[in-house]
This record gives structure tokens, sequence and C-alpha cells, in this order.
């Protein structure tokens, strides 16, 4: 690790340690003690993966799992140590597999991540904290296990302060009162009570806690991909039963494979709609089971509904469509399809159009990925029967829209037309057409708060016709001829026609 003109130490292996080099010492004082010092530059970037990378192998253990300085993980256990046996059990788990990934662990459980970490760092091995003994096990520590920065360590070794212990007697007032900083003073006792519990400390875990999680263990890894459907259904019947008891189903889903070797192989996807059937869920990860690396085999699975949404109950409706089915019945199958093509094909790949905030017809539509646009529902209100009665107006029809829309308007020439009309005639990717017909106009105002964002739109006059062929088009006028006549600052001189599209 080099900063600015100083090469330091960034890590040391056990035999180095024992022939006293440290992390941060200096490079050129390592090689002068030992002269035949192998070393290498270091990955920091490499070594930040490699963390995270074990992190997620780590998610058998707790859902709560994240990283500790640069060299260390913290797993909350609440509530998962009795999965393995008790808290003695769980840790000479972990390092018994820690082991055979050939990574030597020091492990430390305490009721708070400060406590935790330190006992972990420098108890005794596989240290544990009885509940209500932090104190007491945290004493003889040093104060390197606080977290403190090396300036405020050196004050403290210069106080004659070297155990954690030392602390617990002193009245804060005096404590204050030997510290020349206030920073250090702030920091110790911030510390201090984080370890003791006193000030919280939560953890930034890797991933969101899961709404639900199912998982299992093999005693021989599984390598063989057609294996995998099994597991899926025993870890989809659990999961299953977690969310009928809570009434919900998952949207989003991620199948996780812990490998022997630290790697985790995982498969993620969405659902159009709350679901929790173990047939549905088997068919939409079978798409994607051979993209699965399971290397030397995978020991552990674990299955979690990341997203879950309340499950609505269908039932058949007493009064079938003409296909013979419910409406409920029909969203159902279109979920279904929609889930099925969008594992196959990619979410992104499958798109609706759903209506947008805008009168402007080709800003009127906008498209998104099918996921989400199947699980949008359109609220229809009706007049309350409580209201008093008054005649209802209904409401205006709405305007003839072409069947096709263009992406974007197509500039159109005009040979002959009436001011304020419809074209008589008119010239398109250079074919002429004569009008015979033409209804209109129906006129688009410009939207005034893109005004205030400084976009000039001209008031458009839209046009229904139809040529000597019987093809109808929509087009419209950009620009009115008074507008241009009054106003000199206008661009251009008499207003622009463009075709926007066809019916039927």
């Amino acid at each position: 690790m080099q900063e600015q003109s100083a090469v330091r130490l960034h890590a040391v292996d056990e035999r180095a340690a024992r022939l006293g080099l440290t992390r941060g010492m200096m490079l050129t004082d390592a090689k002068a003690r030992l002269p035949g010092l192998l070393h290498a530059p270091a990955d920091m970037e490499g070594d930040r993966a490699a963390l995270q990378g074990l992190a997620e192998w780590c998610l058998r253990y707790s859902p709560f799992v994240a990283a500790d300085g640069e060299d260390g993980l913290l797993i909350d256990a609440t509530g998962c140590a009795h999965l393995f046996g008790g808290e003695e059990a769980m840790l000479a788990r972990m390092e018994s597999q820690f082991a055979k990934l050939g990574l030597k662990a020091y492990l430390g459980m305490a009721q708070t991540v400060g406590a935790a970490s330190a006992l972990a760092r420098f108890g005794p091995p596989r240290a544990i904290a009885p509940q209500g003994g932090v104190s007491e096990a945290l004493s003889a520590l040093p104060m390197a296990a606080l977290r403190l920065e090396p300036q405020v360590l050196l004050l403290l070794q210069r106080l004659g302060l070297t155990k954690i212990g030392q602390l617990y007697a002193m009245p804060r007032l005096a404590l204050a009162r030997r510290f020349r900083s206030r920073v250090a003073e702030e920091a110790v006792l911030f510390r201090l009570d984080q370890a003791l519990g006193r000030q919280p400390e939560s953890l930034n875990p890797l991933h969101p806690a899961p709404s639900f999680r199912a998982h299992a263990g093999y005693s021989e890894p599984v390598q063989d991909l057609s294996f995998l459907p099994e597991v899926l259904r025993r870890l989809s019947a659990d999961l299953k039963s977690m969310l009928v008891r809570e009434g919900q189903g998952g949207t989003r889903w991620t199948f996780r494979a812990l490998r022997v070797d630290g790697q985790v192989a995982a498969l993620s996807l969405r659902t159009a709609q709350p679901v929790r059937e173990e047939a549905h869920l088997a068919r939409l990860f079978k798409e994607r089971f051979e993209q699965m690396d399971l290397g030397l085999g995978a020991e552990y699975f674990i299955l979690s509904a990341d997203e879950a949404a309340p499950f609505a109950q269908s039932q058949s409706s007493w009064a079938e469509n003409e296909e013979g089915g419910s409406a409920s019945r029909q969203e159902e199958a279109l979920a279904g399809l929609i889930d099925r093509l969008s594992v196959r094909l990619g979410a992104e790949a499958l798109r609706l159009q759903g209506p947008q905030d805008s009168h402007v017809p080709e800003r009127a539509v906008q498209s998104r990925p099918a996921l989400e646009g199947a699980a949008m529902k359109e609220i229809a209100w009706s007049s309350s029967p409580s209201l008093p009665s008054a005649p209802l107006r209904s409401p205006p029809p709405r305007p003839l829209r072409p069947l096709r829309l263009l992406t974007k308007p197509e500039p159109i020439e005009v040979m002959a037309e009436v001011p304020d009309g419809p074209p008589m005639h008119f010239r398109w990717r250079h074919v002429p057409h004569q009008v015979t017909r033409a209804e209109g106009p129906e006129r688009i105002a410009p939207e005034w708060w893109r005004l205030q964002d400084g976009i000039f739109e001209e008031v458009r006059d839209y046009f229904r016709i139809e040529d000597v062929r019987g093809r109808r088009y929509w087009v419209f006028r950009a620009g009115l001829y008074q507008d241009r006549a009054q106003n000199h600052a206008l661009p251009g001189g008499a207003p622009s026609w463009f075709l926007h599209g066809f019916f039927a």
C-alpha cells in the first residue's frame, strides 16, 4: 500500500507477524529487518470484491451480513443461533466451514456490534460474551479493540491507559480532564458507549432484509443442475406456508446456491403479480437454471421473496364471459404469460403501452416494462348513492384517433390549401394525394409547463382527410396564419404541415 512517497505494509501473513512485521510498517523497515522478504502490491479493489463475495456466502447464517472494515464481517445472529445448535455450535461450524475455504477465521459473539468486533479481533478463540456480561468480557482487551484512531491510541498510552477495563472506574468528568483534545475525548467515550450498548449502532447489511426466506443445506455438494428443480420445490413449499400465513405473495425472487469454494451463484426475477405457487415459480426458474454455475458443487441453497405484496384471492365468477373463463382467471393467465416471456426474453424486451399525462398525441403514450405495467390497475370512480340526486351529464365523446400513429410526425408538402382549412392536395414521401373529404379542425394547444421551461411549440390544428383512393389520414398544421402575420419574430413564413397517423 502506497501513501504519497511512503510504501507501507497493508497485510502480513502469520509467519511475518511472528517475525515482528505489522500492518502499517514501512516497507523499507520491513526489508531491513528481513532482507529476503517477499512482497507484492496490494490489490485493494480485489480485496473489497473478495470480501463482498464472502459476505454473500455468509447469508447461510443470517440474512443480515455487513462488512466490518477492510478485513471483517458482521453477522446479526439474532434468532439464528438455535438453527445451528446454539451459539457455541454456530461459531464452531463457522470456523470449520471457513477452514474448508482455506481461511482462518477469528470469531466473536456479543450483544453489540462493537463488542463482537472487539472479541473477534482481540479476544480468545470463539469468544462469546454472555448476556449482561459485555463489560466483563471486554475489560482485559487492549484499547485498540475500541476501534480508535492511531493518534487517539497513542494519547491513551501516554496517559497510562492500556486496557478497556481501566476506563470503567474513572468518572467521566475526570476522564474528560485528562484529554487535551476534545475530539479524542468524544471518540473514546463514544466508542466505549457503543461497545457497552449505551449508544445504538446498527448494521448496514449487504442486501435489504428479504420479506420471506427459506433455506436448505445438503451433506453432499450438489453438482447436477437437474437436481435444482427438486431443491426449488422444497424451498418454495416452505416459503409458501410463510406467505399464506401472512396473506402475502412475492413479486421479486432470488434463488442462491452457496458453493463449496466460497462463491455464490444467484438467479433473480420479478413477477407481474404477487405469486406463491410452487408450480409457477418452478416454471419461471426452470428457464434459467442452465445459467447457474455450481462449480465443484453447492451445499447450501436460499430462496427469498425480497419483495412481497398482499395476495388477492380470486374465485370464479358465476357470470362467465363468452370465452368460458372469468375475468380474474384471464388476468392471472396474462400475468403468468408475462412472467414466462420476461424470464425468457428479458424484462426490458417485453413492454406494454400505457397512458401518460399529456394531450400531445406522441407524448400521451409511454412504454414501460410489462412486469411493471401489468401490476397497474385503473381505478374507476362512481357517484355515491348517498349523495343528493342531480342530473348526470354524460362525458363528452372522445375525439377519433387513428389506429396507427407515427412515432414522429412526418412533414408533408401541401400544394393547395385553404387558409385555416384542410389541404386539397399534398405530397408525402414523393407520392401525391388528392383530398376528397375532410373533417376538422381539432385544435391541440402546446402545454403551458413546457413554455415555462423555454420549449416553444406551435398550436396544432388536426384534420381527418380521405384521398381519392379511399385512404384516410390524420394530418395537422403547426402554427396559425394570423400569428405569423402579427408577429414577425415567429420563425418561417407559412405554417408547416405534417402527417401523424392512419385510419382504417
